[in-house]
């Protein structure tokens, strides 16, 4: 996989993971409220370019195309009403992936820093 489409994967993922940390936040703020119904994200439709980048096949324009409709995805409304406890559970979830997404992109990061300034 090539360093462009690894960086762009990661970046996808990382905005998944905080829209996803974003609709968790709506339901627990909103729980509280009379007849609250859990808002819901389908990112099905992005999970493709993922796994085509896992499996070495990526396609950078792809990503980047998949990244740019994150701006103007929104979640939608169910009929069930919000469970804080799975809400917590699913802002924790997001919130753990993103900080390991983030630290592996250090990681990335600080080798290719490391090469290029030719230390060990």
């Amino acid at each position: 996989m090539s360093q462009g489409i690894t960086v762009e994967a990661v970046r996808l993922a990382l905005g998944m993971h905080e829209l996803q940390a974003k609709v968790a936040s709506r339901n627990i703020a909103g729980a509280s409220l009379p007849g609250a119904r859990a808002l819901q994200l389908d990112l099905g439709g992005l999970q493709a370019p993922l796994d085509a980048a896992a499996a070495g096949v990526g396609d950078l324009d792809r990503l980047q195309a998949a990244r740019a409709s994150l701006a103007h995805m929104g979640p939608g409304t169910t009929d069930t009403p919000v469970q804080l406890d799975v809400e917590v559970a699913n802002m924790v979830a997001s919130t753990m992936q993103y900080q390991a997404l983030a630290e592996a992109l250090g990681r990335h990061f600080s080798l290719m820093r490391l090469s290029i300034s030719g230390r060990v």
